[in-house]
Formats: C-alpha cells, structure tokens, sequence
C-alpha cells in the first residue's frame, strides 16, 4: 500500500497533471509497484540524489509526482503498463502520447568473497557500491532522458533550474513519496513524527544509498 490513500494520490496526480498542463512541459511520472516498494524507493533515491546539475536543471523543467499503476491507467487509459515500467512521461495538454519506460538495470556487481565477514573493508564496500550506483544510474539515463529532454537547457538557466528541481524533488519529496533514511535495521521517515521505526527487512543498505523514496503506508505509524 502507498504512502496515501487512492483519493490522495488520485488528488495529487490531478494537480501534478494541471501543473504540467498550465507550463506546457512535460509531467515525470515514477511509478509505484505493487511489491518491492523499498527496492524501488532505494533505486529512485539513489538515483536523484547523485544527479549532477545538468540533470537537476533538466528534471527543473518538468512536474514529478509518484503514482500507482491503476491511477495511471485512469487518467492515460490508452497506456500500456507492466510490471518493469519505472517510468510514464506524458505531455498534458499536447499531441504528443505518454510512454512507459522500463529501465533494463544491469545485473549488481558480484560481492567480494569476504562480505560480511570480519575482513570485509570498508574501502571495498564504498567501491562495491559506487559501480553498482554508475551502473544503475546509467540505465535509468539511458531510458529517461532522451524521452524526457528535447533540447539541452540553457547555460543561463541551468543553476535556477537546478535550484528549482533540488529544492521540490530532493530537499522535498516528489509529491507521492515520502523521503526516509534507513539502515540495515529500520527506516526513519523525514519530517514525519513516528511512534517507532519501521523495520525494512533490507538487509544491506548502501553507504550512498541510506535516503531513499518511501512509498509504504505509514498512518497507523504517525504519532498523532
């Protein structure tokens, strides 16, 4: 289950969509799967918090919001969606038809034989984790942005751009999402008041990868 109800998210599309609609630019759609949501929310923080400002300027072009599939297909019903698809990217307002992306993530660099045990370094594991972030950052680019971007943005607007992207999609959570920080043991949600942590069941968490986009019901969680 999502972070929020089907009326809030159907609520939250609608006024992501309007957004894009009023400025005439494209709307980024991250989609919320129905299971490995913190797999998939570790994979989409990952992603946006290594992009470089050239990308942020570009993502600051564009509305984001998270949905569920099913209120994709509401509001684009002509849209295939399956399971792979990370991505929609619609044009709200243009002739232009939204299209899914799946993202083809290369196969995650095999451990070194000592994970895990005593003699495992942390040099190791901070490289480990650097070639599975480049190549995984790698795909998603290669799939999202020839889509997403038509021209490069302006050497004059690139630092308000990236400014306007790390301050609505980063600082704050894409609209869907929560942003939470998580550890082998539990993950902490940002800015939201818990009664206790919430246990992941992760295992291994990236040095790099600790913030991540939470899409998992936490209401019952929230101290009141």
């Amino acid at each position: 289950m999502a972070s929020w109800s089907p009326e809030e998210q159907r609520g939250l599309l609608a006024v992501q969509w309007n957004a894009a609609y009023r400025a005439r630019v494209p709307l980024l759609i991250l989609l919320i799967p129905e299971d490995e949501l913190l797999e998939r929310g570790q994979l989409l923080g990952e992603w946006l918090m290594g992009l470089q400002d050239a990308r942020l300027a570009e993502l600051g072009r564009v509305e984001v919001v998270c949905a569920e599939a099913g209120l994709i297909r509401e509001r684009i019903p002509e849209l295939t969606l399956h399971a792979k698809v990370h991505f929609v990217v619609a044009w709200p307002g243009q002739r232009r038809p939204a299209q899914a992306l799946s993202v083809a993530l290369p196969m995650r660099p095999e451990p070194f034989a000592s994970w895990g045990t005593p003699e495992w370094k942390s040099e190791q594991h901070l490289a480990w984790d650097k070639a599975r972030l480049a190549g995984e950052a790698q795909a998603i680019d290669g799939a999202l942005w020839p889509v997403l971007v038509d021209a490069p943005v302006p050497e004059m607007q690139r630092k308000e751009l990236a400014g306007r992207a790390w301050g609505l999609w980063v600082e704050q959570a894409p609209p869907g999402a929560h942003w939470a920080n998580s550890g082998s043991c539990g993950v902490r949600v940002e800015h939201v008041e818990m009664k206790r942590n919430i246990s992941c069941g992760m295992g291994h968490v990236s040095e790099m990868g600790t913030r991540l986009l939470y899409f998992v019901d936490i209401s019952e969680r929230v101290v009141p």
